[in-house]
């Protein structure tokens, strides 16, 4: 099994912040292209009760164009009712957005 050394970044801030906690890992803990975003929620201890999981942003920076591409991250469908399409996988350097509830 091969084991990737790299760092993933999570933040989990916007507005009244969102997980639990803010979270950062080495990826050396997970196998190569085996983290995924249920793990990275897992490690923060899932969303608080403000977060708007569902307009979660995850932001990859794009080698070949140089350029940050965001996708939408769906984790309430994830954390609540098991929706596999938004488990993800991560990459080093990858970093999760959620933003504040409006009620």
């Amino acid at each position: 099994m091969k084991f990737a050394p790299k760092f993933l970044a999570v933040a989990l801030t916007v507005g009244m912040g969102l997980a639990t906690q803010a979270f950062a890992t080495d990826l050396k803990h997970w196998p190569a292209d085996q983290a995924k975003a249920l793990d990275a929620m897992i490690a923060v201890g899932g969303l608080n009760q403000y977060a708007a999981g569902n307009k979660a942003k995850l932001v990859r920076y794009d080698r070949s164009t140089g350029r940050q591409v965001e996708y939408a991250l769906k984790l309430n469908d994830l954390l609540r009712r098991g929706e596999s399409k938004a488990n993800v996988r991560l990459e080093p350097g990858d970093v999760i957005i959620i933003p504040e509830s409006m009620f």
